[in-house]
């Protein structure tokens, strides 16, 4: 019998926001993006979607389609030819 256990703390509807901010700490992501820092890091994926937050990334499907066609997809494009 499978059991649900809710996760506390984690909304349901924020994945790609936290997908950002696991990027954003990557060594790997800092070279993609040409950035230094995390922080720069956050603020290049904002740039590229056009959002303020990274939040709106999950509530926005305009700003979810430029993260996947501006950030996700390029970057995972990257670390296939990166390996």
């Amino acid at each position: 019998m499978t059991r649900f256990v809710p996760t506390r703390g984690r909304r349901p509807g924020a994945a790609l926001a936290r997908l950002a901010g696991m990027f954003s700490q990557q060594e790997s992501f800092l070279r993609f993006s040409g950035t230094h820092t995390p922080e720069q890091a956050a603020q290049w994926v904002r740039d590229q979607c056009g959002v303020s937050s990274r939040a709106e990334l999950d509530h926005s499907p305009a700003a979810a389609k430029r993260f996947h066609d501006r950030v996700r997809r390029p970057y995972a494009a990257y670390m296939g030819a990166d390996q």
